[in-house]
């Protein structure tokens, strides 16, 4: 069996979710391009957003940080072992554990790619707007999602 890792950036004030790609090795070099690859993708969505808030994983590094930190981003980093700071991202991880990697058997990197694009466009018409009416701020989101569904932290790679 072999273990791959799901990056995604959600916009909290309007639960829009980017996928930054899938990878077998999630290494500070591949972060640091798929936050790249986000502001050249989608430049004009993110206008708004002003801050980061992402874990401690060891594959953000200071590059990553200065990808962001660029477009004017404040870089919030989560206590250790919290997942509920970072609820955005925890969240659409068990939905998509729940809807989609719980009942689908993952045969390559391909396929897993594939699923995570449509998955994301299946949530976006979903869960559009913020719900309830509750005012939520301009930030940034990103979580490392393991194939078995769970967010991953630096200190001890949950899965």
């Amino acid at each position: 069996m072999r273990r791959y890792y799901v990056l995604v950036f959600i916009m909290v004030q309007t639960r829009e979710v980017f996928s930054g790609g899938v990878t077998a090795n999630p290494t500070g070099e591949w972060t640091t391009q798929a936050a790249r690859n986000l502001f050249i993708s989608h430049p004009e969505r993110l206008e708004d957003a002003r801050a980061l808030v992402r874990d401690r994983g060891r594959q953000f590094v200071a590059a990553f940080d200065d990808a962001f930190r660029t477009e004017g981003f404040q870089i919030l980093r989560t206590p250790a072992r919290t997942p509920v700071a970072n609820t955005f991202a925890e969240r659409w991880t068990r939905s998509i554990r729940r809807e989609l990697l719980d009942r689908t058997i993952i045969w390559n990197h391909r396929q897993l790619e594939r699923l995570v694009v449509d998955y994301i466009a299946h949530y976006g018409c979903k869960s559009s707007g913020s719900g309830y009416g509750v005012a939520l701020g301009n930030e940034l989101a990103v979580g490392t999602l393991g194939v078995d569904g769970h967010l991953l932290f630096p200190e001890a790679l949950l899965g």
